[in-house]
C-alpha cells in the first residue's frame, strides 16, 4: 500500500544500512545515505494580458476624446482606413490605460477523468456568467444556474465513472486496490522540501540532546535508588468490646427435648 512516504524510485545506496542500538528501547536504530532525485518541476509559461477592469469608462472617453482631437481622421471614401483609423485608436487607448503586461505562471496537471466535453461545459458556464454579470437579467441568472447544475452533475458522473473502472478493474489484484484508495484517501504532496543541511543538523542535535538527557535520567535512576522511609511500628489493635462475665451452668435454660 503506497504511502506517502513510500519511494516511488529506485534509491542509490551510498552506505549499506547498518544497525545501532541506543538503550532506550528494544528496537534498533538503521541508519544509512541514499541519494534521490529532485522531485519533478512543474513547467511555466509566459502569458500576456490586459487589466480590462481597471479602465473606466470616463477614462476611455477621455483618451478617445483626446485622440480624435490630436489627430482626427482623413477625409477618405475607403471604409479599410476607417476600419484601420478606428482600430490604431483604440489600440493607443488600450495600451495606454491597460498596457499589456507578461507573467510567468505554472499550470497544474489536469485530473485524469477531466475530459475535453468537460471543458467545453466549463467554458459554456463562464460565457453565461459574464453574461449574466453584464446584463444582470433574471432570464441570464436562470440560464446560468440551470448549466452550472447541469456542470456538476455531470462533474461527479465522470470523476465517479472513472474512479469506479479503476476499482473494479483492480479488484482482482489487492495491491493495486490499496494504492488506489490510498491515493484517494491521501493524496501526494508535490509541495519542495525547504530543508536544508543546517537546519537537518539542528534536528538531529536537538533530538540527540533529548536522547542523552532520557539515558543519563535513566542511568541515575538505575544506579541511586532512593531508599524509603520505614513505616512506623503498628499499635495493638483496641478491643471494640468488653468482655462477658462468665455464667454458671445452673443459669443456663435447658435445651428442648
Amino acid at each position: 500500500m503506497a504511502t506517502p512516504w513510500t519511494l516511488s524510485v529506485q534509491p542509490a545506496w551510498k552506505h549499506p544500512p547498518s544497525c545501532h542500538d541506543l538503550h532506550i528501547s528494544d528496537h534498533l536504530l538503521i541508519k544509512t545515505v541514499i541519494t534521490l532525485p529532485d522531485p519533478p518541476t512543474r513547467l511555466k509559461r509566459t502569458i500576456n494580458f490586459r487589466n480590462l477592469k481597471s479602465i473606466s469608462p470616463s477614462a476611455l472617453t477621455a483618451a478617445l476624446s483626446l485622440n480624435l482631437t490630436t489627430s482626427p481622421p482623413q477625409a477618405s471614401d475607403n471604409p479599410s482606413d476607417l476600419v484601420t483609423y478606428y482600430n490604431q485608436t483604440l489600440s493607443s487607448c488600450l495600451n495606454l490605460l491597460a498596457p499589456v503586461k507578461s507573467k510567468s505562471v505554472t499550470f497544474a496537471r489536469s485530473a485524469p477523468w477531466y475530459t475535453p466535453a468537460l471543458h467545453q461545459l466549463k467554458q459554456k458556464k463562464r460565457q453565461l456568467e459574464r453574461l449574466y454579470r453584464k446584463t444582470g437579467l433574471t432570464i441570464h441568472l436562470q440560464l446560468y444556474r440551470d448549466h452550472l447544475h447541469q456542470y456538476k452533475a455531470t462533474l461527479n458522473s465522470a470523476r465517479s465513472a472513472y474512479y469506479s473502472n479503476i476499482i473494479h478493474s483492480g479488484s482482482s489484484n489487492p495491491r493495486t486496490l490499496f494504492s488506489t484508495i490510498n491515493s484517494l484517501l491521501a493524496p501526494h504532496d508535490n509541495s519542495t522540501s525547504t530543508f536544508t543541511p543546517d537546519k537537518c543538523q539542528t534536528f538531529l542535535q536537538f533530538f540527540q540532546s533529548k536522547i542523552d538527557n532520557i539515558y543519563n535520567s535513566l542511568q541515575s535512576a538505575t544506579s541511586a535508588p532512593t531508599p524509603h522511609p520505614k513505616s512506623p511500628p503498628c499499635a495493638p489493635p483496641t478491643p471494640l468490646l468488653s468482655p462477658y462475665p462468665s455464667f454458671p451452668p445452673s443459669l443456663m435454660p435447658n435445651s428442648p427435648s
